[in-house]
């Protein structure tokens, strides 16, 4: 068979969309050995052996390690503005669409060139590339009879990277997604949630070829189920708006007082990790406790009761909601999105969006202590039978080669 690599040109910090996609890698390499290759950025490439170690980075290629492309923005999502005043004064204006296509373009084309040499050397001829690691394959696309496969992994929630304005969406299609969505052999998309932004916007082809993403998955190796000597609750996640820490904060402060042999963690750091310090400052007990930013959150899990979920849109396919269950914990979530396809009545609870349903939630949890151990153990054996690599690893493999071929 021949060679395959993803493409993942991440330079934000290695959250669970780099683990999971990393981890997908390390099993195909498992398999595949040489054949399969991780093509990423030095910054993602950094990460990854500060987080685990060089050992790992076997089949890990930074794109612009010994070229001199070091420099190029990996997400091509903005283009700085030129410096020039006169261009400055016209950047709404036909003038700076025409420069923001060429500086685009220019850039992504250097990206591409960079995967395409190695490619060649390595006799790379599928490619499944995620988010932004699609952007410099499009210069595939403009080549006749292409022989590189090119499946495209959609987990653009947001529908952040598509252009309602057709004028527009041509001069910025080197930031967009929408010639991936027309020009890829295949499209995998995230959720149903997904899947239905993207129809109900008319951003995908009738006749494009697509599926749903198998599973989503994680390492079980680092996650233990604990003693929990007390019933304790946890929030890990980026502390954004959108994750809704705050209305964490603010159950345990009402429900601290009341227990106070019930501690609540938050693990996490953001914008919003000031304000969290600053509330705590007033708060006269010491069972809430900010950790902020955690290497190994699964140590946290081990001894944790019940960890909390408040995303303002969807939590699927949150790393983290998967590596709490692995360690034994019920999940309390808000009901948005796809989140009913990893939480239920069985291993948690499905809230609305309000702290006053939180609050009823938790303090359910903490006076019904069995229901919560119940769910917290059905949770654990549940995400490893239905979200593992295995299962994912075949689906993208049957993407990547559809003829059976790569066998």
């Amino acid at each position: 068979m021949s060679a395959f690599a993803i493409v993942l040109l991440s330079q934000t910090m290695f959250g669970g969309a780099q683990k999971r996609f990393f981890n997908l890698h390390r099993h195909f390499r498992s398999i595949y050995g040489e054949k399969a290759w991780f093509i990423v950025t030095p910054a993602m490439k950094a990460e990854i052996e500060k987080t685990y170690g060089h050992e790992y980075c076997q089949g890990v290629h930074a794109i612009g390690e010994t070229h001199k492309s070091n420099s190029l923005s990996a997400t091509q999502a903005v283009v700085k503005k030129p410096k020039s005043g006169l261009i400055n004064s016209l950047k709404s204006s036909i003038a700076f669409d025409i420069y923001f296509y060429f500086k685009s373009r220019k850039r992504t084309k250097k990206q591409f060139e960079i995967i395409d040499e190695f490619a060649k050397e390595k006799g790379i001829n599928s490619f499944l590339a995620v988010y932004s690691g699609v952007l410099p394959l499009y210069f595939y696309f403009d080549r006749n009879n292409r022989k590189q496969r090119i499946v495209f992994s959609n987990m653009d929630s947001w529908f952040s990277h598509f252009e309602e304005n057709k004028f527009k969406r041509f001069f910025r299609q080197y930031t967009l997604f929408h010639r991936a969505h027309e020009q890829s052999d295949h499209v995998d998309i995230l959720s149903p949630f997904v899947l239905n932004g993207l129809k109900s916007r008319k951003y995908l082809p009738a006749e494009q070829s697509f599926s749903i993403t198998a599973c989503s998955f994680i390492d079980y190796s680092a996650c233990e189920i604990g003693e929990k000597a007390s019933l304790d609750f946890i929030f890990s996640s980026r502390l954004e708006e959108d994750k809704n820490p705050m209305n964490f904060l603010e159950a345990a402060m009402k429900l601290g007082p009341k227990y106070p042999a019930t501690n609540f963690h938050i693990l996490g750091k953001g914008r919003l990790s000031d304000s969290i310090i600053l509330k705590l400052k007033s708060y006269p007990l010491n069972n809430i406790k900010y950790h902020g930013f955690v290497s190994n959150p699964c140590s946290f899990f081990a001894e944790t009761s019940v960890f909390v979920s408040l995303q303002t849109d969807n939590n699927y396919p949150s790393q983290s909601v998967l590596e709490a269950m692995a360690c034994g914990n019920a999940i309390i979530a808000t009901d948005v999105g796809d989140t009913g396809l990893f939480v239920n009545e069985n291993n948690g609870w499905l809230i609305n969006n309000t702290t006053e349903d939180l609050i009823f939630a938790m303090e359910n949890c903490v006076n019904n202590r069995q229901e919560v151990s119940s769910r917290g153990a059905f949770a654990a054996e549940y995400v490893r039978k239905n979200f593992t690599v295995e299962k994912a690893a075949a689906y993208y493999h049957s993407l990547l080669y559809p003829n059976n071929d790569g066998k």
